[in-house]
């Protein structure tokens, strides 16, 4: 009797200490989450701009966020094309998959969906543009997948 006890206890803590290694291999295993930072400068000649491409490893929504001190907001999308991967810089002039575009407010964050991953490509970027068409500056981070997990599908 004893005996069933203490093999009863062992095997329930085993299966406690297996889901806590579990839990924590799954987490450290999370996509591209390192927040990078971005700059967008317009200066009012029409044309838009993007970010260096990153890995985009999962299915998560993409997390942008803007720190500057623009009281305008700015238009966002994520953008994936053929030949450019992690390290190369994004394209501003046309992307083989983008995302819907978004608007963002200085001090706050979006996450969006984003289907690179699924849709085959490597790597995800940044496409910036000025909602008003007027100068400005524009900075903040961004990771192309979260650690949240918001949007894994």
């Amino acid at each position: 009797m004893m005996r069933k006890r203490l093999f009863k206890k062992v095997g329930i803590t085993a299966v406690c200490v297996v889901s806590i290694i579990m839990q924590t291999i799954s987490f450290a295993s999370a996509g591209n989450t390192e927040d990078k930072s971005w700059r967008f400068d317009y200066n009012n000649d029409g044309t838009d701009g993007s970010c260096t491409a990153r890995k985009k490893e999962d299915n998560t929504y993409t997390y942008v966020k803007c720190d500057s001190s623009n009281p305008r907001a700015l238009e966002v999308f994520a953008g994936a094309s053929k030949g450019i991967g992690p390290g190369d810089y994004g394209s501003s002039l046309g992307s083989d998959y983008s995302t819907p575009a978004h608007s963002i407010k200085p001090g706050t964050r979006i996450y969006f969906e984003n289907k690179a991953k699924k849709k085959g490509y490597s790597a995800t970027y940044l496409v910036f543009s000025d909602t008003w068409h007027s100068p400005g500056k524009y900075s903040g981070v961004w990771s192309p997948d979260n650690l949240s997990g918001f949007g894994e599908k």
